[in-house]
C-alpha cells in the first residue's frame, strides 16, 4: 500500500507579497557619484538651445562657469580646430529614426582651454530624442575629461609607427603611405618619387667601434636627412642600414634632384659620436611611380635596383631608375662586324 506523502512546505520568502522598490538616489547623491566618477550630465533643449548641465561641469570641462556652456552655440565655440567630432553633427546629422528610445551617439572632440593654445579632449556619450515632428528635440548625456587617456592613446599610435632607434617611421608606415600615394597620384594623374638610401660600410663602423657608435651614426644620419627633405615628404627606416624616402608629387627631375641632395648632405660633415667625429655616406636609388612602377611590389623592386646600379658607380651616387630598353627587332644575335 501506497502512503501519499505531502509536498514539502517551502519556507516563505521574506517580502514576497510585497514589491520591492530599490531606493533612489537623491539629487545631492547623484552630483556626488557624478563628481566621483569624473563626469557631467547635460540636457540639450535643441528647440531652444538651452543647455543645463549638473553642477560640476565647469570642473570637469575645465571652464570659468556655466554661463560659457549655457547654449549649444556658446559650448560650440569653445571647440579646438583638432576637433573632427562636435555634438551638433552628431544629433543633427543622424540618418537614423528615433524609435521611441532615442538615438545613442558616442564622440570625442577638444575644448580651448584660457591659456592660449592649451585643450583639453572630452568623451560625450549621450542620446538624442525625437520630437512630434521625427526631429531631435532634446539630448541627454554624460561627458568626461579624457585628456590625460588621449595623450596616451596618441603617444602608443606614435610609438607604433615609430622606429625606436632613429624616432623616425618605420617600414610598415613608409609602405602604407607609398600604396596611399599611388592612389593618389594614380587618381589625379600625378607622380611621386620612393628612394631608398643604404648607408656604407656600417658593418666596418660596428666592427672597428661597435654597435652602439653604430647606432649613433644611424641616429645621426636619419636626422640629417630629416632636415633636407621637403614639408609632405616622408623619411623612415627601412631595414637596418637603409633608408626609404616618399617624396609627395615628384617628376623624374625632381627625383634626381632630390636623391643627390640627400646624398650630398650625407657627405658634407662628420656626424659626432662617442667614438669621435667620424665620416659617413649613403648610396641611394630611386623610382618615379606610377610611370616606371605598377603597383607598391614593383616600387620597391625598382627603388632596389636602382641602388644596386648606383652601388655599382661607387659610394655615395645616386641613380634613379630606367626602365631595360628594348632590343630592336633582328638585333638580337648579330655580331658585331
Amino acid at each position: 500500500m501506497v502512503v501519499p506523502t505531502r509536498p514539502a512546505r517551502l519556507m516563505p520568502i521574506l517580502g514576497e507579497d510585497k514589491p520591492i522598490t530599490a531606493p533612489m538616489l537623491s539629487p545631492e547623491r547623484i552630483a556626488s557619484v557624478l563628481f566621483a566618477s569624473g563626469e557631467a550630465a547635460y540636457s540639450w533643449n535643441c528647440a531652444t538651445d538651452v543647455l543645463e548641465w549638473s553642477g560640476n561641469a565647469p570642473s570637469v570641462l575645465n571652464v570659468v562657469s556655466t554661463g560659457q556652456i549655457a547654449s549649444g552655440r556658446a559650448f560650440a565655440a569653445l571647440l579646438a580646430p583638432e576637433s573632427t567630432q562636435n555634438r551638433y553633427d552628431a544629433v543633427f546629422r543622424d540618418q537614423r529614426k528615433d524609435p521611441g528610445a532615442g538615438v545613442a551617439y558616442e564622440i570625442r572632440y577638444a575644448l580651448k582651454q584660457i591659456v592660449p593654445g592649451q585643450i583639453c579632449w572630452i568623451e560625450d556619450a549621450g542620446r538624442w530624442f525625437a520630437g512630434a515632428d521625427g526631429k531631435p528635440a532634446r539630448a541627454d548625456g554624460i561627458v568626461r575629461n579624457v585628456t590625460e587617456r588621449h595623450r596616451r592613446e596618441q603617444e602608443l599610435a606614435r610609438l607604433s609607427e615609430s622606429d625606436p632607434l632613429t624616432g623616425g617611421l618605420n617600414r610598415a608606415v613608409l609602405t602604407k603611405a607609398i600604396a596611399e600615394e599611388f592612389e593618389s597620384a594614380t587618381k589625379f594623374k600625378t607622380s611621386f618619387g620612393f628612394i631608398v638610401a643604404a648607408i656604407d660600410d656600417l658593418a666596418y663602423c660596428n666592427q672597428s667601434y661597435g654597435f652602439g657608435v653604430g647606432d649613433q651614426a644611424i641616429a645621426a644620419i636619419a636626422e640629417r636627412l630629416r632636415t633636407h627633405k621637403r614639408g609632405k615628404d616622408l623619411i623612415g627606416r627601412f631595414s637596418d642600414n637603409k633608408f626609404g624616402i616618399v617624396l609627395h608629387e615628384c617628376t623624374l627631375e625632381d627625383l634626381f634632384i632630390a636623391g643627390n641632395r640627400f646624398v650630398a648632405a650625407v657627405r658634407e660633415a662628420p656626424f659626432e659620436t662617442s667614438a669621435g667625429p667620424l665620416a659617413m655616406s649613403v648610396t641611394a636609388g630611386g623610382v618615379v611611380a606610377p610611370r616606371y612602377a605598377r603597383d607598391t611590389g614593383e616600387i620597391l623592386a625598382h627603388a632596389n635596383i636602382a641602388l644596386e646600379q648606383a652601388k655599382a658607380a661607387g659610394k655615395g651616387s645616386f641613380s634613379d631608375y630606367q626602365p631595360p630598353r628594348a632590343v630592336p627587332q633582328g638585333t638580337e644575335n648579330k655580331k658585331a662586324g
